[in-house]
């Protein structure tokens, strides 16, 4: 079964290895087509970029679009991730919060409205927000907060 988006590249393409990374992290399937390996996708990859051999290029397949050596921001626009965040303030900043900071977040630990965990793997040069909260910890402190 192919996916819907198809990454064009190398093994030593460091552009390449960040956008495979990227789309890893966001947990967003991809097929991952090695043009030094296939002559045929190498020769398609040259046709989409006017004979030129350009990694990665990443084409989805639902809209036929592709991009050419895109930034992680561009890629983030593209699958509709989102880049800004949301609330206007946060009471809990924690910086260098990867995915097994989150898993091992524990609600009853912590009471605060609102958090913000920066990765430094970001779709910027400097941070990324992220607003993976459990649902149940803002739900109940809203609910404590506002009848009060």
């Amino acid at each position: 079964m192919s996916t819907p988006i198809v990454v064009y590249g190398a093994y030593w393409c460091p552009d390449c290895r960040r956008s495979k990374r990227f789309l890893s992290e966001h947990q967003i399937a991809y097929t991952w087509v090695d043009i030094e390996q296939d002559k045929k996708a190498q020769a398609y990859v040259e046709k989409l970029n006017n004979g030129k051999r350009i990694i990665p290029t990443i084409v989805f397949e639902a809209d036929g679009d592709f991009l050419v050596e895109p930034s992680n921001a561009q890629l983030a626009q593209k699958l509709g991730l989102a880049t800004r965040d949301p609330h206007d303030f946060h009471d809990v900043t924690i910086i260098g919060a990867g995915p097994a900071r989150r898993r091992n977040f524990h609600p009853r630990r912590f009471l605060f409205t609102a958090m913000r965990a920066i990765s430094l793997t970001a779709t910027s040069p400097t941070a990324r927000p992220t607003n993976r909260i459990p649902a149940p910890l803002m739900a109940n402190h809203w609910a404590r907060t506002k009848s009060d």
